[in-house]
């Protein structure tokens, strides 16, 4: 059955929503929606964000009206409520907030290496180790510690590289808080930096590294996904990174440059921002000016991505072959080329053209280009795939196996995750044939003690048969049939089938024989008792010789017996119940038996 995925980007200008839906083996992209964060509210508007709106808190601080993240609450309700379906799984991710990475370690089991990769971060981190959600995805194994392949000849010295990524737990809990009162409780809280990584690993890309930065408005996070040992080789994370810099810093450096406040610069900048290298020298006027603040303005953008470049290739000894462009800030006209001039790299912006052929997407046409029956909500994908790419990137992470970090682990964990069954599937499908092969093995042992068992019952009754009749003889049930005609019909020799066995007169002669006498000897006390087939022998005591007669004619009663003769009474001494010695009267019957 399918179900709705909803990708939540809580960014810093903007909210971006990406629905999927997913089923088996099936991914469609439903929406993709972009709302610019509402105006902040003041603290004495009256129409403030209420506790039980929501599950806003409300605006805190003096003067300073609401903080960002209710902003970001706030609109993301207005966008839940427009979309009037509610999701069954949600993704959101942590940007400023997360910390990133790249971790070699001289380890490559799990559990290994989830207990020592808390002490390799600890002196990254800002904070007590204990207030940290931490987790990873394997970039690489079969690596030495300084990031070098290691030999066969040494297995043991053999490790892995792992892109870490921790959080502040109290940051976590509280976001999960807040989207539970809305009914959007996270299945996964991954990092901002990670999640472009299952846009990338689900597009059919070719096999080495591929980079995509999603230039934000504060922020910028670069990523790089790898797919290694061909096209159904599962793709990793190999690289992650948050960079402190976006669009904002180009309207302040603009603001500054031209002396404008920052919305005039903010608008200034998406109606003339120009940065292609090849076109700038043309611009005039206020063109050129706005030109010139942004070239400077990104100035340190180029910096840190040139270092980050570095960094890659200080691990992995090479660099991208294509980095992709996301985000709102790839909407600034010739960044791509400005980016491509300044980095070396071939740079483009993301788009559905790029992406054609991934399983989220429907089917494109005989032309090649998309098909427009992706319907009315995302029929301009381009533009909105751009803002929209890591929305998108969260809700594929849900959907499908992808290289994302999850910060809900732990106590933390989502309370029906069932993703330990599938990290152990191998494992209980292993077991589960293990046990169907054992009860097949049993059944057959038992099948063949049955046929030995069968087989020997029936050589006894050939056996038989052929003693009986002359004729060895299979069928039980033709053969007893056979029999019992014969001794009803008192053909056996005038036998019959007896109708009363020694147990059943036994059982007969307690019933009725009658309670103990009044002597101090008590009841009947048999000491003989022979049962033949037509006579029955009885001795005993009893308290006085009055017992006997009453014996008698209790015995009368019983129809298997006859005559009842009667023996001589005499006395004898017995021990009583206290041990003491007593004397009762001791008789003796024979009695005919006519039952057969």
């Amino acid at each position: 059955m399918a179900h709705t995925i909803l990708g939540i980007d809580l960014g810093t200008y903007s909210v971006k929503l990406a629905q999927l839906q997913a089923g088996f083996r099936t991914m469609r992209l439903l929406s993709l929606h972009e709302r610019t964060l509402l105006p902040p509210l003041t603290i004495d508007q009256p129409e403030a964000v209420s506790p039980g709106a929501a599950g806003a808190i409300p605006p805190k601080g003096e003067g300073e009206g609401e903080s960002l993240l209710d902003r970001q609450f706030r609109t993301l309700v207005q966008m839940v409520s427009e979309l009037n379906q509610r999701p069954e799984m949600t993704a959101v991710s942590l940007a400023e907030e997360s910390t990133v990475r790249v971790i070699a370690l001289p380890l490559s089991d799990p559990k290994k290496v989830e207990q020592v990769l808390p002490f390799e971060l600890e002196g990254q981190l800002m904070g007590e180790l204990e207030d940290q959600v931490i987790d990873h995805t394997v970039a690489r194994t079969g690596l030495l510690p300084d990031g070098q392949t290691a030999s066969a000849a040494s297995p043991e010295a053999q490790g892995s590289l792992l892109v870490a990524a921790a959080a502040p737990k109290a940051r976590v809990q509280e976001l999960v808080a807040r989207l539970e009162r809305l009914g959007l409780e996270p299945r996964l809280v991954g990092a901002a930096a990670l999640s472009e990584a299952a846009l990338l690993s689900n597009a059919p890309l070719p096999e080495g590294p591929t980079a995509i930065l999603d230039l934000g408005h504060r922020t910028s996070q670069f990523c790089v996904v790898e797919r290694r040992g061909g096209k159904d080789a599962r793709p990793s994370a190999t690289f992650a990174r948050t960079i402190g810099r976006g669009g904002h810093h180009l309207s302040v450096a603009l603001s500054r440059a031209l002396s404008l406040d920052l919305a005039m610069a903010e608008t200034r900048k998406c109606e003339l921002g120009q940065v292609d290298p090849t076109l700038v020298p043309s611009l005039s006027g206020e063109a050129a000016h706005v030109a010139t603040a942004l070239l400077e303005g990104i100035r340190p953008l180029l910096r840190d991505l040139r270092q980050t470049l570095a960094s890659y290739a200080t691990l992995y000894g090479a660099v991208p072959r294509t980095l992709f462009l996301a985000g709102g800030g790839a909407r600034l006209r010739g960044v791509d080329r400005l980016l491509s001039a300044e980095l070396d790299l071939e740079v483009v912006p993301l788009s559905a053209e790029r992406l054609a052929g991934s399983p989220w997407m429907r089917p494109s046409t005989p032309e090649g280009s998309v098909d427009p029956a992706l319907g009315p909500a995302i029929a301009d994908l381009d533009q909105q795939l751009l803002p929209c790419a890591a929305a998108l990137g969260l809700a594929l992470s849900v959907a499908s196996p992808a290289p994302q970090v999850n910060f809900r682990k732990g106590e933390l964990a989502f309370r029906t995750d069932y993703s330990f069954l599938r990290e152990r599937a191998p494992h209980l499908m292993v077991a589960v044939f293990a046990i169907l092969v054992c009860a097949g093995l049993s059944t057959l042992a038992s099948l063949r003690n049955l046929q030995r068992e069968n087989d020997q019952l029936t050589a006894v009754l050939r056996a038989e048969t052929t003693q009986l009749f002359n004729e060895p003889k299979t069928d039980g049930n033709a053969v007893s049939a056979e029999l019992a005609a014969v001794l009803s019909s008192q053909k056996g020799g005038g036998q019959s089938v007896p109708t009363t066995s020694a147990f059943d007169l036994l059982d007969e002669i307690s019933r009725i024989a009658p309670p103990g006498g009044t002597g101090p000897g008590g009841g009947l006390d048999v000491s003989e008792l022979n049962i033949r087939s037509k006579k029955t022998d009885l001795r005993a005591t009893a308290g006085t010789a009055q017992y006997e007669d009453d014996l008698v004619a209790a015995l009368s009663k019983i129809a298997c017996f006859k005559d009842i003769e009667k023996g001589k009474v005499v006395s004898v001494r017995n021990t009583g119940a206290d041990g003491k010695p007593i004397e009762v009267k001791q008789f003796s019957l024979a009695i005919t038996t006519t039952c057969p």
